[in-house]
């Protein structure tokens, strides 16, 4: 475009030039020189010519230049169109990538009110272990006590039941001596008769005592074995839930303080149950209750057959 304006800038002025010295020799031409009037007439008739072609040469050159000022008008609006079409496809990228962003900024928002209450119910959960620790830690203590109790009363009824059976041959001479001597025995044995048979009573009565504290002793000890399966059902239960919340929250990767106290404390547990176990379920306190009430039944039999019940 700069080269046909220049051009046509030369052409133009080659034309304003020829025509000044066209006009100049027309005014000239009132005057006419004999010694050469054909070769005036050629040059006027060249320059005549000249300037048909420089005007040819203008109307071209104004034809090429409104022809590609047309072309620029026409790459000027496609260049305006795609200009357009290209920034309304950055400003819809730009407007997802803010979408993306602010969803982004959602989720972690959200993650985070997780962590924060994962981190609660993790407190609470350790202060909830505390606590169940602290209580398992008093029922030990009270079964241990429970326990002493019930082995010294164990202790004195193994004591009773031993002097009732070391009585059990005197008690019995006195029956068979008393049967020999009742049909001789006149009234004044009548008192004597009463006494023994008070005796006897009491005797039986004690016995049924004793077989009343053992029952109440056997029953208070299932009553305690299933409080005792209860409570380990129970620490089952929460230790499972327990780690159960503790997989869920790992998988948040929510740091947990205080890992090892939460590992003492389970593996504190099991060790507590074992030892509740043992001290109500032992097998060495067993056989010693059932020969208790084996013999207790022998007793009852043997006085029975005695005559005494």
């Amino acid at each position: 475009m700069a080269s046909l304006q220049d051009s046509r800038d030369q052409a133009l002025n080659k034309a304003q030039e020829l025509s000044l010295r066209l006009e100049e020799m027309s005014k000239a031409g009132g005057v006419p020189v004999p010694s050469s009037p054909g070769g005036s007439t050629g040059e006027v008739w060249g320059l005549k010519n000249a300037l048909q072609a420089l005007q040819n040469d203008r109307e071209r050159l104004l034809e090429q230049l409104q022809t590609q000022a047309t072309e620029l008008k026409k790459l000027k609006s496609e260049l305006a169109r795609l200009g357009a079409g290209e920034l309304i496809k950055v400003s819809q990228e730009l407007y997802e990538e803010r979408k993306r962003n602010e969803d982004m900024l959602s989720i972690i928002m959200q993650l985070e009110n997780v962590a924060e209450m994962g981190k609660q119910q993790i407190e609470t959960l350790r202060l909830e272990r505390m606590d169940w620790m602290a209580q398992a830690e008093q029922l030990k203590q009270q079964t241990l006590t429970t326990l002493s109790e019930r082995d010294q009363q164990l202790r004195q009824l193994s004591a009773m039941l031993e002097e009732a059976r070391t009585q059990k041959p005197k008690l019995q001479q006195e029956h068979y001596q008393r049967e020999g001597t009742e049909e001789v025995d006149s009234a004044p044995g009548a008192p004597q008769e009463r006494s023994s048979l008070s005796d006897s009573h009491a005797y039986i009565a004690e016995v049924k005592e004793l077989q009343g504290r053992l029952d109440q002793e056997m029953q208070q000890r299932v009553a305690a074995e299933e409080q005792l399966m209860a409570t380990q059902d129970q620490f089952k239960r929460q230790g499972t839930w327990h780690s159960a919340q503790e997989e869920d929250h790992s998988e948040t990767a929510v740091f947990i303080e205080q890992e090892g106290a939460v590992t003492r404390a389970r593996r504190g547990g099991p060790s507590l149950m074992r030892m509740l176990r043992g001290a109500f379920c032992s097998r060495q306190r067993t056989p010693l209750l059932l020969s208790l009430y084996l013999l207790t039944v022998h007793i009852l039999l043997l006085m029975c057959l005695g005559g005494l019940l």
